[in-house]
């Protein structure tokens, strides 16, 4: 698991606890956010399909197909199991279970009604490879005595089916051993696991993860709220959300495929080419993620095909201006509290600034459907393979960078706005063959020390505090651009084909300033509000050729705008002033 930086600033604890109260508020989240809320953001924009043009990693070994009884809760009551705890014991009405004293173990196969309420007391499934067991949690609430509060140890397949409203959480007077990691969850299965049903589940976890699975951990229906001192949703080979409302608060990762449960962690595979996949796919329903680690960590793939998710990562204090520190391991949530216990109200302590990732995968991001929403403390999406859009609608704000990959980024299709971020994009090579990409606020909004590859779709950036496009080499062969920033030399783009690219220094423009292109004949071509002064620009489109001269605009109202201040073939202005007369050269 990779290490948390931070950064210590002198502030009373106090003052850290009013800070990120929104993250360090263990309390459940009352509802789901519905996609409606999101709209605004992506309204009058309509992208434009290209093709993929960076090399992605086939899905096709991937099991992302759910199979009829994962999406089924149906079952026989008449030949349903019922356990009951209830009185400080438990009572089984049928067969294929044991009771003892407050612990049920299951022993066969069939179907069991849980119910009732208990402290201290264990569920555990403990049943032959052959047998298929279907717990049906029914308006239960059970305090685990321990980490866990059910335990699936073994059986041939597991469907775990949530009606009315159910519970589970484990005891806060001890503390999981570090060395019984297998012991290390609220709900806990050594095995494959799908959660179904019209139910809701909430999970409360203290010094454990909230649902827990070393094999594959799915997800099809229900109401799903977790808030633990660890990591919400764990799937050591996988975690697949195809629907459902799932709502968590977590002080690690929100949600986390990789080797963490067992004796053989994924940090312990030395070859990188022996680690097995271990991936997130979400494809359905509602994720929403308040955590203080990433939001979402695959240590393999992350692929998003449909759904709404919505992540803020990391606990930051606003504009922190001090040196960054070697890294260290982030400091428990815990021994926070600890500190502010015992420490006198005048003194002066440590608060940590956690740089954390929206979605952070060992190897590739792809998007090709849904809307996902991120706010995080460092970088929205990290790839340490390509990062690929095709698809979907991403609404980012990121501390640094938006979307980052230390391979390649390409976006064919969907809608991109990265409203603030100290880089927008950065990669070793960026292609964008479709889709719509703003980078508003940023230092810098396209970096690539490669290729920058331009061949369709709309690519924005509204006013860079550098350089707008900052590239080894740079290719357009299609597409539109407008990019506008601060720069004294900014690299050209290497002349191909017909269309043409403007490369243009004049006097700073003011914020809001937008900046209009007309051709010879007073048509406007393109125009685009900036958010900040800028004073270069870059500018291509269908209609820039090589070698013709166009007009430059600046100011006043222009009337067709999209919600970013951009307009391709604007229908009107008001008040714009000419400001230089440009050729297209590249």
């Amino acid at each position: 698991m990779k290490k948390y930086k931070w950064i210590a600033l002198l502030m009373l604890v106090p003052l850290l606890l009013t800070s990120c109260a929104d993250i360090f508020d263990m309390g459940f989240l009352d509802e789901i956010t519905p996609a409606d809320q999101y709209n605004k953001h992506f309204e009058g924009i309509s992208p434009v399909r290209g093709e993929i043009r960076v090399e992605t990693v086939g899905l096709s070994n991937l099991n992302l197909e759910y199979t009829e009884r994962e999406q089924s809760p149906a079952y026989e009551k008449d030949n349903a199991t019922r356990i009951v705890f209830a009185n400080g014991g438990s009572t089984v009405y049928g067969r294929g279970a044991d009771s003892a004293g407050k612990d049920v173990t299951v022993t066969a196969a069939g179907t069991y009604i849980v119910s009732g309420s208990a402290d201290g007391a264990l569920l555990a499934v403990s049943a032959s490879s052959d047998d298929a067991v279907h717990l049906v949690l029914s308006d239960l609430s059970l305090t685990g005595k321990g980490g866990t509060a059910i335990e699936i140890r073994s059986a041939g397949a597991v469907l775990l089916t949530l009606e009315g409203e159910n519970s589970l959480s484990n005891s806060t007077e001890g503390k999981p051993s570090a060395m019984d990691k297998l012991n290390d969850a609220v709900l806990l299965s050594r095995m494959d696991l799908c959660i179904n049903g019209s139910g809701s589940l909430s999970v409360f976890g203290n010094r454990t993860h909230g649902i827990a699975s070393m094999g594959v951990l799915t997800v099809t229906a229900g109401k799903i709220s977790v808030s633990t001192t660890k990591a919400g949703l764990v799937g050591e080979r996988a975690v697949r959300l195809g629907g459902g409302e799932i709502a968590i608060r977590a002080e690690e990762e929100g949600v986390l495929s990789g080797a963490v449960l067992g004796d053989t962690l994924w940090s312990d595979y030395e070859n990188v080419d022996k680690k097995p996949v271990s991936y997130v796919y979400v494809s359905g329903g509602s994720l929403t993620v308040k955590s203080t680690g990433d939001s979402i960590r695959a240590e393999s793939l992350f692929v998003m095909k449909d759904g709404v998710v919505d992540l803020t990562s990391g606990v930051r204090v606003d504009d922190p201006e001090v040196e960054e520190q070697p890294e260290e391991t982030m400091p428990s949530f815990w021994d926070i509290f600890e500190i502010e216990e015992n420490a006198q109200a005048a003194s002066v302590e440590r608060a940590f600034v956690v740089y954390s990732d929206g979605i952070c995968a060992a190897s590739d991001i792809q998007i090709l459907g849904g809307t996902l929403v991120v706010d995080a403390s460092n970088h929205a999406l990290y790839s340490e393979g390509t990062l690929c859009v095709d698809g979907g609608r991403l609404y980012v704000r990121a501390v640094h960078e938006g979307l980052c990959s230390d391979a390649a980024v390409g976006i064919s299709d969907g809608i991109v706005i990265l409203e603030k971020s100290r880089i927008g994009v950065l990669a070793k090579s960026v292609d964008i063959s479709g889709g719509h990409l703003y980078v508003g606020a940023t230092n810098s909004g396209v970096k690539t020390s490669g290729a920058f590859r331009l061949s369709g779709g709309v690519c924005l950036v509204a006013g860079a505090k550098e350089l707008p496009l900052d590239f080894g080499v740079g290719v357009v062969t299609g597409g539109t651009m407008m990019a506008l920033g601060n720069a004294k030399r900014a690299r050209e783009f290497f002349p191909t084909g017909k269309q043409g690219v403007i490369l243009c220094y004049f006097k700073e423009q003011g914020e809001k300033y937008p900046l209009l292109l007309c051709d010879n004949e007073d048509r406007m071509l393109l125009s685009l509000e900036s958010v900040a002064a800028y004073s270069c620009a870059y500018i291509s489109g269908a209609d820039v050729s090589r070698g013709n001269a166009y007009t430059l605009m600046s100011g006043g109202f222009v009337a067709g705008v999209d919600p970013y201040g951009f307009a391709m073939g604007a229908e009107s202005s008001v008040a714009s002033e000419p400001l230089a007369v440009v050729t297209a050269n590249s």
